[in-house]
């Protein structure tokens, strides 16, 4: 299946409050490995929007996701992607509408087993068998869900460094890393911002004419994105 490149499922700019594998109890307790998607610190009442064409799958409420919408994009050739939108306040589609990108699908809320407001957004690619649509990776201990980080093309990390949960900062240090390797660079993707980590941060603002301060905030993330 071609790698997607997607637009983010809100206009302005949110962070990225968790990634995909955040490893934890309550994730462990429901049978998986990891946080299965990517979360958006959206506040309440943002317009939660459609990252591809579709069709509307699901729209309801589950005991631990709260409200959500599922969008089938049907890619040809028997595959395709099921999109993902959880906490969500209030839906604006109904099962079987047909969608655009940037088309509203609903309202950021904080339903179900969310400690915040915020946008759960997961993605999984799908197989079709016998005209139903399946999971294509459906025991990667994830329910299907893959990590999405780089199907974004406009993303908005935060101040990673001042983060305060050092799995998490490892987490993104460990990214920039990956798409840091994918440019160019040789570094051990050890999730440590070291010495030697800066160094290929400024190289790459130095060779793509951003602004050189050895810190890979939204800008550098950005362009990283653009080249992998």
């Amino acid at each position: 299946m071609e790698k997607l490149k997607i637009g983010l499922p809100f206009t302005g700019n949110y962070r990225i409050s968790q990634l995909f594998g955040n490893p934890g109890k309550m994730y462990s307790d429901m049978g998986l490995k990891g946080h299965n998607g990517l979360d958006f610190a959206c506040p309440t009442g943002t317009p939660i929007i459609s990252s591809m064409a579709g069709v509307v799958e699901f729209v309801g409420e589950d005991s631990k996701a709260g409200k959500g919408v599922y969008i089938i994009s049907d890619m040809g050739n028997n595959e395709g992607y099921r999109h993902i939108y959880w906490h969500l306040q209030s839906f604006n589609v109904k099962v079987g509408n047909e969608v655009k990108v940037g088309d509203v699908l609903g309202i950021s809320n904080n339903t179900g087993m969310s400690t915040g407001p915020h946008l759960h957004w997961g993605i999984k690619p799908l197989v079709l068998v016998n005209g139903f649509w399946q999971d294509k990776y459906g025991d990667n201990g994830y329910r299907g869900a893959v990590d999405g980080f780089e199907m974004f093309s406009d993303l908005d990390i935060g101040n990673y460094k001042l983060m305060k949960s050092p799995i998490l900062y490892s987490q993104f240090v460990k990214k920039i890393q990956e798409l840091l390797n994918k440019c160019g660079a040789v570094l051990i993707e050890d999730g440590k911002f070291g010495k030697k980590t800066e160094q290929a941060v400024i190289g790459f603002q130095t060779k793509n004419g951003l602004k050189i301060d050895g810190i890979c905030g939204r800008d550098t993330v950005r362009k990283l994105l653009s080249l992998v």
